[in-house]
């Protein structure tokens, strides 16, 4: 390893050194084969010095990420016991007797456990992260525990550190049983955590039924968090196109932006590399002509993108993109072609995304122009013109009639006669004018 960048270096935007980012895998969305490379680099880091008790800017060590995973019980994470050592890792959760009898770090039964009045009294306290035994029963998907827990008198209604609830956690595991139960204890279905998430954001990730559940318990698929991301969208970042096209047929905006970027599911479909829930969007006539706060349209993202499987995606379904603008620039003065050419894509991506535009301008320019409707005034003027052949005639008239009364006779006979002959001139012309057009 080079000494230009260290093992204990820190990411200014959250603190994480890269022992976090290697501990920080989504298993959800992971493999094994994923979990033993997480693994590998983790040791190898731990090997040139990497030290695991530094914080990031939560005040969460990497340690405690492994260990986190570790007590959910996740399979693939069990690995991690042999990098981070138990003993010195444990302590730094501040775990009651009741977390840890969830845990499995006791040998002792939940029910027995809050038998005894001493260790009911424990069923709220919070540990390090903020989180009840609750919470970890439910993470761990125990569905025992959770029931032995709420009878017991356990809280539904207290957040973690980060304002998660036990329901927030329940809608965000695989299985229903948790979020079944929680639900019959008349937990809220639309309650927010720190970041403005609602359990049905959550719900999201998982599956269909998930979502059904918690909609019909009174939560609504137009919910937003504080950045202003809709649940469609978090479905969108996992390509859940299925449970997206449900949301769709529950109300959820399609074309909603969130506040941050000022970018709508199609945006982030193409960042995500959701295939099938840009499919999705675009059956569902997805408006393609947004622009987020950077400028960008969504040729620029495409672009920037520089996915062939998505390029082919919105090329096949080239009639909806005619009207997108493929000079538009955005707020650094780049049009999309000009984003392509700093991308440094595949020749493969760029020759196909050349064609594609040079296709959209070709279409534009054959689009015919479209004739502005007539306003009540043009009409109007254009009926009463087309009937004295000449507005200059009686304006003309008008005037005259002005000066008659002003005027001597003589120079009122004079105009009078000027005027007669102007219009019979502009008559004969009007009229032989017309026949020379038709003929």
């Amino acid at each position: 390893m080079s000494r230009i960048a260290t093992t204990t270096d820190a990411a200014d935007s959250n603190g994480y050194t890269a022992l976090h980012f290697a501990v920080r895998s989504d298993f959800i969305k992971g493999s094994s084969e994923t979990y033993l490379r997480r693994l590998q680099v983790s040791i190898l880091l731990m090997r040139y010095g990497a030290r695991w008790e530094l914080e990031d800017d939560h005040g969460v060590t990497a340690a405690q990420i492994a260990w986190e995973r570790i007590l959910k019980n996740e399979h693939e994470a069990q690995g991690f016991r042999e990098v981070f050592p138990e003993s010195q890792t444990l302590p730094l959760f501040d775990f009651s007797d009741v977390h840890k009898t969830v845990l499995a770090l006791l040998p002792v039964e939940i029910e027995a456990v809050l038998l005894k009045r001493k260790w009911r009294a424990q069923v709220d306290l919070r540990d390090a992260w903020g989180r009840t035994p609750l919470h970890w029963a439910i993470l761990r998907e125990d569905e025992k525990a959770t029931r032995a827990l709420i009878t017991s008198g356990a809280s539904i209604d207290i957040g973690d550190n980060e304002g998660n609830m036990p329901l927030h956690f329940a809608a965000g595991c695989p299985t229903l049983g948790c979020l079944n139960i929680l639900l019959d204890s008349d937990a809220k279905p639309r309650i927010k955590n720190a970041n403005g998430a609602e359990p049905l954001h959550f719900a999201s990730w998982q599956t269909i039924t998930h979502v059904k559940v918690l909609i019909q318990a009174g939560a609504l698929a137009t919910a937003l968090d504080n950045r202003g991301s809709s649940v469609l969208e978090w479905a969108c970042w996992c390509n859940k196109h299925v449970l997206g096209e449900y949301l769709v047929k529950m109300g959820a905006d399609k074309n909603h932006a969130d506040r941050l970027n000022g970018n709508p599911p199609l945006f982030s479909a193409l960042t995500s590399q959701a295939y099938e829930f840009l499919e999705m969007l675009l059956s569902h006539d997805v408006n393609v002509l947004h622009i987020n706060n950077t400028g960008s349209t969504v040729l620029h993202w495409t672009a920037r993108c520089a996915d062939i499987r998505m390029l082919r995606i919105i090329k096949s379904r080239k009639s909806q993109f005619k009207k997108v603008n493929i000079s538009a620039k955005d707020k650094l003065g780049r049009t999309a072609k000009e984003v392509l050419e700093a991308t440094g894509c595949t020749e493969e991506f760029s020759s196909e995304f050349v064609q594609f535009l040079n296709e959209l301008h070709f279409c534009q320019r054959a689009e015919p122009r479209q004739i502005k409707r007539n306003t009540t005034f043009q009409k109007a003027t254009r009926y009463f013109f087309s009937r004295t052949h000449s507005g200059l005639t009686v304006l003309a008239a008008f005037t005259a009639g002005a000066l008659l009364y002003t005027l001597p006779f003589h120079y009122s006979a004079m105009l009078i006669v000027g005027i007669l002959t102007w219009a019979t001139a502009d008559t004969l012309n009007v009229h032989y004018g017309k026949r020379r057009r038709r003929t």
